[in-house]
C-alpha cells in the first residue's frame, strides 16, 4: 500500500509561566517571538504546538518516511490522538526536523487578525473585539453557514460586593449609589505608561490560532488598581474561539503583601453574551430549555444549575443568521447559588437587579437593549479565596446545526481528546515519548486535562535524585503523594486516577500538582471532572 505524505497547518506558540502576587498557581503567558520558533522550542514543556484535528491522517508504518535525507537522519515525533469516549477513533500527525522539506506557504483557512480594528476573520466567521477591554463586540457567521449579519451587541461582565483596601472609603459596586461593576467602567486595558503592568501581545500570522493576551486592571472609585492587574486571554481558531479572564484573590497572600487591612465580600458575578435586534428570528436552547424564540419578549425559563467546583452551561442560538454554540464556565467552589442567566427584553434592563446609571441607559451597557442575553449568574460567595476564572467558549457553525448536535458537542468538551507522543527513528526503532530531551529539570502539563478517569504527569529529571509529586486541592490541602522516591536521570511518567489518600474519588474541581526535587519546586494546575 502506498502512503502519501501531506503537509499540515501547524504552529508553535512560545509560552512562559508567570505568577502574580494574588494568584495561587501560574498562568501560561504568550511571548511574541522575535523570529519563527525552531523545532527545539517544542522541547520546552511550556510551549504549545497547535494543529487542527481535521488535518490528522492515518497511522503511518514506521518504515514509511518522506523521501528526504535530512528528515530520515533525525527522529520524528508521532502524535496519536484518540477520542476519550471511543478509543478506537484515532488520528495521527508526524513532525519531522528538516530544512529542506516543502513548507506550507499558503493559509488554508484564510485565518487572519486585523490589529488596527481588533478583528478576527476566517472562511466562516468574523469577530470584532473591543479595543479597550478585549470583550466581544460583533459576531458574523459568513455564507453559506449564515447570512453574514452581526448578531451581537456586547459580551458582558458584572459583579457586586464590597472591597475594603484599608482606606477611609471602601469600594462597594452595586451598593451605596455606586454602579454595579461592569465591562465598560471596570475593565480597562493597561497602557504603556503603566510600566511593568503593561502587556499586550498577539500572534503574528496566526494560520491555525490567534492568541491575544493583555494585562487589564479594575477601576474603582476613579482609580486604576494596577496591583490587581490580571491577564485577559482570547484564543481564536478557524472554527471556534474562547475568551477568559483570570483573577485570583487569596486573603492569606494579600495579607502578606499589604500591611493594611484588606477585606472583600462578593454577592454576585455574571458573564453573558447579549445579542442585538439582528438576532430576531433565531431560537435559544440549552440543557434546560429548547427552542425559545429570540424576539425581545420576556420568557419563563428553567434557570437553576447545580453548583459544583466547575460551574458550566452551554447554549445554542440558531437561525438563518447561522448557529452559535457557546459554553460558559466559572471555576470556583465558593459560590452557593448558580443560575442560567437569560434576559430577552427589547426595552432593556437586566435580570440580576444590577444598577448602572452611567451613560443614561436603563441599568445596562452596550445598546441598552437585551436580545437573548445569556450566560452564567452566581450569587452568595462564601468565605475563602476568590477565583474569578471565567471563560466563554464559542463555535461558529452552520444554520443546520441541530439540538442533538449541540448535546454531542457539549459532551465532547467534557471529554477532550487523549494524546500519546512517541519518537520514532528511521527505519524501524521505536521509543515511547521524547527520546532526546535536554538535561534539565522540567515538569510537563498533565494529559489529558481536564480528565475524568485517568491522567498522566510527565517530567524530565536532570540527574538521579529524590522526587516528590503531590496533589493539593484549590485551597492548598494535601490530598495524595503520587511519588516520593529516587528517580534516575531521564524522562518519567506518573499516572493518577483521581483518588485521594483514602482511595476516595475527589470532587469535580481545580487541583494543584507540585513536583519537588532538592531545592527546586514546579507547580501546575489541572481540572478533574466526574
Amino acid at each position: 500500500k502506498k502512503h502519501t505524505w501531506k503537509n499540515g497547518s501547524i504552529k508553535i506558540d512560545e509560552m512562559v509561566k508567570t505568577q502574580s502576587m494574588s494568584e495561587t498557581v501560574p498562568n501560561n503567558l504568550y511571548i511574541e517571538p522575535d523570529t519563527i520558533p525552531e523545532f527545539d522550542d517544542l522541547r520546552d514543556g511550556q510551549d504549545e504546538l497547535v494543529l487542527m484535528v481535521r488535518d490528522l491522517g492515518d497511522e503511518a508504518p514506521v518504515s514509511s518516511w518522506p523521501d528526504n535525507e535530512e528528515a530520515r537522519s533525525n527522529s520524528r515525533v508521532k502524535l496519536e490522538f484518540a477520542d476519550s469516549q471511543n478509543l478506537d477513533l484515532k488520528g495521527y500527525a508526524y513532525i519531522f526536523l528538516s530544512n529542506s522539506l516543502n513548507k506550507i506557504e499558503n493559509n488554508p483557512y484564510h485565518f487572519s487578525y486585523d490589529s488596527s480594528n481588533d478583528e478576527i476573520n476566517s472562511d466562516h466567521y468574523a469577530v470584532k473585539l473591543n479595543s479597550d477591554h478585549g470583550l466581544i463586540e460583533d459576531i458574523r457567521i459568513k455564507s453559506p453557514w449564515g447570512n453574514n449579519t452581526d448578531i451581537v451587541d456586547t459580551q458582558k461582565f458584572r459583579f457586586e460586593g464590597s472591597f475594603d483596601f484599608g482606606l477611609p472609603i471602601s469600594y462597594t459596586p452595586g451598593y451605596n449609589n455606586i454602579d454595579t461593576a461592569n465591562e465598560e467602567m471596570t475593565l480597562h486595558l493597561n497602557q504603556p505608561e503603566d510600566g511593568e503592568y503593561y502587556y499586550l501581545k498577539t500572534t503574528p500570522d496566526p494560520i491555525v490560532r490567534l492568541v491575544r493576551q493583555a494585562k487589564e486592571s479594575p477601576v474603582a472609585l476613579g482609580l486604576k488598581l494596577l496591583l490587581f492587574s490580571s491577564y485577559f486571554k482570547s484564543k481564536y481558531y478557524p472554527y471556534s474561539g474562547e475568551a477568559s479572564i483570570n483573577l485570583y484573590l487569596d486573603p492569606e497572600k494579600l495579607a502578606e503583601e499589604y500591611p493594611q487591612t484588606f477585606n472583600f465580600e462578593m454577592d454576585m458575578a455574571r458573564i453573558s453574551l447579549d445579542l442585538n435586534s439582528n438576532a430576531i428570528g433565531m431560537t435559544f436552547s440549552n440543557e434546560l430549555n429548547e427552542n425559545i424564540p429570540v424576539d425581545g419578549q420576556m420568557d419563563n425559563i428553567f434557570d437553576t444549575i447545580q453548583p459544583d467546583s466547575i460551574i458550566t452551561t452551554w447554549s445554542l442560538l440558531k437561525g438563518p443568521q447561522g448557529s452559535l454554540f457557546t459554553h460558559f464556565s466559572i471555576a470556583d467552589t465558593n459560590w452557593t447559588d448558580v443560575f442560567l442567566y437569560y434576559y430577552d427584553n427589547l426595552n432593556g434592563g437586566n435580570a440580576d437587579n444590577s444598577v448602572i446609571q452611567e451613560g443614561g441607559r436603563l441599568n445596562d451597557t452596550g445598546d441598552g437593549l437585551s436580545y437573548s442575553d445569556n450566560g452564567l449568574l452566581v450569587r452568595n460567595f462564601s468565605e475563602g479565596y476568590l477565583n474569578l476564572d471565567m471563560k466563554l467558549l464559542m463555535y461558529f457553525l452552520p444554520s443546520t446545526f441541530s439540538y442533538e448536535d449541540a448535546q454531542k458537542l457539549a459532551e465532547q468538551i467534557k471529554h477532550p481528546l487523549g494524546l500519546k507522543v512517541t519518537a520514532e527513528s528511521y527505519p524501524v526503532s521505536v521509543d515511547e515519548e521524547f527520546v532526546s530531551l535536554p538535561d534539565i529539570f522540567q515538569l510537563f502539563q498533565n494529559y489529558p486535562n481536564p480528565f475524568n478517569s485517568r491522567t498522566i504527569f510527565a517530567f524530565q529529571n536532570d540527574k538521579s535524585q529524590k522526587i516528590q509529586l503531590v496533589i493539593y486541592d484549590s485551597q492548598g490541602k494535601e490530598l495524595i503523594h503520587l511519588a516520593n522516591d529516587v528517580y534516575p536521570k531521564g524522562y518519567h511518567t506518573i499516572p493518577w486516577d483521581g483518588v485521594n489518600l483514602e482511595g476516595e474519588i475527589v470532587p469535580t474541581g481545580i487541583y494543584i500538582y507540585r513536583l519537588s526535587a532538592e531545592n527546586r519546586t514546579i507547580n501546575g494546575k489541572l481540572m478533574f471532572i466526574k
